[in-house]
């Protein structure tokens, strides 16, 4: 049993590490040539690989086609053959895009261990030790335990179970059966994704099901880490938004189950990170780049078109009105045909379709329409009240509001010179979503979720993951 049991895990963390690779590597060759390399491509892999295979099978099947190993590999072949095409056509070298794919060691970091201070090191020490025990012990758990909680299963899991055994999903038909799940508003495509992986593995586990939100997990902390240490080229300051990120409450929870507000909280970092590179270096590739991830975003969960990614979209549209780039961020957009196009298409392939079936059958993106949550307008200034309980008492927020205060405090005495920033955006993008989920908690009868501690502490768990991604930069003001 436990043989069988263990070939099964190795059969799930297989596919569920090689199947991103080839798919994402030719996508990002298609449209963004050789820009990315070694670490950044197969950290981004992972993150990007799900929804090419997903929303390529759900588009299909708008025109019914099945969901198995074959869609898989034509999904593949059309890639690789676009991608031959691209080669031929404008008379690239291979060589170049093999060059992408060479995994360097890194002198850089035994460098900055050297030049730690003693306290800087003994605490690069106990932080390690902490963020390696945390994802031991996620690790494990996740293999050894199934799906238990009430979004979870009916939501997530059920629809992959019932998808299997039919072969395709149910978009156009009676409504109680489209999308196969509970709430049917929410997104299908991490369904999809697992169904692909379950037929590679022709077996559907309980268990199992769960590595992707694992895994999905361990490659942010990992793209975390790089991205912190690309800007500041210190391991102390590198590990620290990974220690603050597994010390927040409910990320155990959220990394082991298969709850989706945490990868909602990931893929709002990745849009963030990729502004703020567009913000430092004016390349529209960026921005493209960005508007990819936000589509993706806006259908993980239901709620993050209106919440996330349509605060983020304020948050940079204020950074360039304060420092007057409005009009070069259209005339040089427009002009730039390659990311121009590349939007466009991303826009019509990961956003629009499920907007489609969304709107034909009416249901569109308050899940909880039969509360009537968001329609009463009202003044509650009780859950003032529950600040203290929620930041001192019942939970661990006590480290992530030193953060907060200090780099709140960081940004405001230097309001002058960080405002015009790029690092004002990441503070700026945070600060949005985190005032509108409190501005809903104090005008409208969600204020009950606060009074009670239950939603409160998931979204703001996810808003603090923002904050803390972005820790090390902010500290530093590391431009």
């Amino acid at each position: 049993m436990f043989e069988i049991s263990f070939l099964l895990f190795l059969k799930h963390l297989f596919f569920n590490l090689v199947l991103p690779i080839l798919p994402w590597i030719l996508f990002i060759y298609i449209f963004f040539w050789t820009k990315f390399k070694w670490v950044i491509l197969y950290l981004l892999s992972f993150f990007v690989w799900t929804w090419v295979v997903a929303f390529s099978i759900f588009n299909l099947q708008i025109v019914h086609f099945w969901i198995w190993i074959t869609e898989y590999f034509w999904l593949l072949l059309f890639l690789t053959l676009w991608f031959i095409l691209k080669i031929y056509l404008r008379k690239n070298k291979l060589l170049n895009y093999v060059d992408t794919l060479k995994i360097k060691f890194n002198s850089d970091l035994l460098k900055s261990y050297k030049k730690l201070s003693l306290i800087q090191k003994v605490w690069f020490y106990i932080m390690s030790l902490f963020v390696s025990v945390f994802i031991v012990i996620t690790f494990i758990f996740s293999i050894n335990f199934p799906s238990y909680a009430d979004d979870t299963f009916p939501n997530w899991h059920r629809p992959v179970m019932n998808i299997y055994q039919d072969g395709w999903v149910k978009v156009f038909w009676s409504e109680d059966e489209i999308l196969w799940r509970w709430r049917l508003g929410y997104p299908i495509f991490i369904p999809i994704y697992k169904v692909v992986i379950v037929n590679f593995v022709w077996w559907f586990n309980d268990i199992y099901i769960n590595l992707w939100q694992y895994l999905l997990f361990l490659f942010f902390l990992l793209f975390v880490f790089n991205f912190s240490f690309s800007k500041t080229n210190n391991l102390f300051l590198s590990i620290l938004p990974i220690f603050l990120v597994i010390w927040l409450p409910l990320v155990f929870f959220h990394c082991t189950e298969g709850y989706m507000d945490l990868p909602s909280a990931i893929y709002s970092v990745l849009v963030i990170y990729f502004l703020y590179k567009y913000l430092s270096s004016d390349d529209y590739d960026m921005l493209s780049l960005w508007l990819l991830f936000g589509f993706i975003l806006s259908n993980i969960k239901n709620d993050w078109l209106i919440v996330y990614f349509s605060w983020i979209i304020i948050a940079f549209a204020v950074l360039i009105l304060i420092t007057k780039k409005v009009k070069q961020f259209f005339k040089w957009f427009l002009k730039n045909k390659n990311s121009l196009y590349s939007s466009i298409f991303f826009a019509l392939y990961f956003l629009l379709p499920f907007i489609i079936i969304k709107s034909y059958y009416g249901i569109w993106y308050n899940q909880a329409s039969w509360e009537v949550s968001w329609v009463t307008f009202s003044f509650h200034p009780e859950i003032f009240s529950m600040l203290y309980p929620i930041f001192f008492n019942e939970n661990n927020y006590n480290l992530i509001l030193i953060l907060f205060i200090l780099v709140t405090y960081l940004v405001f005495k230097n309001l002058k010179s960080y405002i015009k920033s790029k690092m004002f955006f990441l503070y700026l993008s945070f600060l949005c979503i985190f005032s509108i989920f409190f501005i809903v908690f104090l005008f409208t009868s969600n204020y009950t979720f606060m009074m009670d501690q239950t939603t409160v502490n998931r979204v703001f768990t996810m808003c603090f993951i923002i904050l803390c991604s972005f820790s090390s930069l902010l500290i530093t003001n590391e431009n």
